[in-house]
């Protein structure tokens, strides 16, 4: 009993540290933002607005983003930009419907991401959608 006992406050300290960055990030990432968190060379970030507003936000944005190429498309419950930034590096921005308020955006630069360009986009994305 009393390794079982050890064995699962083991188990509950190697989780926990997983849960304290989104946790941190959610509770300081500003008005609208549920949260955000850079995962496997991307941000994903989950915006309390429609798709369709936080989709018109994400074109304003990439109005003040220089690109070579940009290609969009959506649907009643995503969406995609495609494109290469001015210095030649691929952009992805995927836009998915949670519900009618809450939409989660993911945002790839380049094929392993860059973590500081993507975070540079998101919050150009976050004025545009908020302001401030």
């Amino acid at each position: 009993m009393k390794r079982l006992s050890y064995f699962l406050s083991v188990c509950f300290l190697l989780m926990l540290p997983n849960c304290v960055p989104l946790f941190l990030a959610a509770a300081g990432a500003g008005a609208g933002v549920i949260g955000y968190k850079y995962h496997e060379g991307q941000i994903v970030t989950v915006y309390q607005a429609s798709l369709i507003d936080t989709w018109d936000a994400v074109e304003r944005a990439f109005v003040n983003i220089p690109t070579q190429s940009l290609n969009k498309k959506h649907d009643e419950t995503a969406g995609k930009f495609e494109g290469t930034l001015a210095d030649a590096r691929p952009i992805t921005v995927t836009l998915h419907y949670q519900n009618s308020q809450e939409t989660e955006v993911r945002i790839r630069v380049t094929a392993f991401g860059d973590e500081k360009t993507s975070r540079e986009i998101h919050e150009k994305i976050r004025k545009e959608l908020f302001g401030g």
